[in-house]
């Protein structure tokens, strides 16, 4: 975890797999992070497969919302903002806004909107 960063109060964080988190990143209260996921086995069963670990990284100066969830092998960019409840279950690029579940881009972050940087 970088340095100035803050994460709110209930927070999950699922060490299955390395978890990376920049500098002045901000996020809200209920955070949960999956740094790991199951795969069916041969049969169809979730407890006979394979477990993939593949990781989590949020990049330096990110805001993410309370209660956002982000799943395994995301990579959020460098000052990207995740909205309130969002699940984010893809990467998502530096400087945009994404939000729903799943997570979606709905914009970019411009020139005058990348506040100290």
């Amino acid at each position: 975890m970088g340095k100035r960063s803050y994460i709110g109060p209930n927070a999950v964080i699922g060490l299955g797999g390395p978890v990376v988190i920049g500098e002045d990143v901000q996020i809200g209260a209920g955070l949960t992070i999956t740094a790991e996921s199951h795969e069916a086995g041969p049969d169809g069963s979730f407890v006979s497969g394979a477990v993939s670990r593949k990781g989590v990284t949020i990049g330096r100066r990110c805001w993410l919302g309370n209660n956002v969830s982000i799943l395994d092998g995301v990579t959020i960019g460098e000052g990207a903002v995740i909205g309130a409840g969002s699940v984010v279950t893809r990467s998502i690029p530096a400087f945009s806004v994404a939000l729903g579940a799943p997570a979606r881009v709905t914009r970019s972050i411009g020139p005058a909107d990348q506040l100290g940087r």
